[in-house]
């Protein structure tokens, strides 16, 4: 290999991360809410190290731990918004089929919020796009069933309407 022919590691293309419109803007505010907060935190750190033995006093080893803890979070969000891509939230109203079925009885109706992957929450029904689930509904039309397999076993999705 001929010299300075080796792409380095940090010039390899990074993945986007899809976030919704919403979902951007609430990372971009806990970002920012957790910047202001940060000057604080070096306040505490330094009234801390002022006390005098390091060895032994918790409070700046409390202090200390919490700087290094926003740090980590606020370089994560960083990141996340420095990858993001904004894709459109897309709800989908589904029937599901919950054996044992009795004749004529509909099946339960749920609302899948499809959105990015650190948005997700299933206990609000807001699935990842990249979830079993999520992958398995985008691009359905209307009518369409669809089986997905799970860890709990077949689930069957009739698509009643998509946005």
């Amino acid at each position: 290999m001929e010299e300075g022919s080796r792409t380095p590691i940090f010039a390899a293309k990074m993945r986007q991360i899809k976030f919704t419109k919403t979902g951007l803007e609430e990372i971009q505010n806990e970002h920012d809410k957790l910047l202001s907060e940060r000057p604080n935190a070096v306040k505490e750190l330094v009234r801390a190290r002022e006390l005098g033995d390091l060895s032994e006093n918790g409070l700046y080893h409390a202090a200390k731990a919490r700087l290094r803890s926003m740090d980590s979070q606020l370089r994560r969000m960083s990141n996340q918004i420095k990858l993001a891509k904004v894709v459109p939230s897309k709800k989908i109203l589904v029937e599901q089929d919950s054996p044992p079925r009795l004749a004529g009885e509909a099946g339960k109706r749920i609302i899948y919020e499809i959105v990015g992957d650190f948005e997700a929450d299933p206990s609000q029904n807001k699935i990842s796009a990249n979830s079993p689930i999520g992958s398995s509904l985008i691009g359905r039309k209307p009518g369409e069933e669809v089986v997905i397999l799970t860890p709990k076993g077949k689930l069957t999705l009739k698509i009643l309407k998509s946005d």
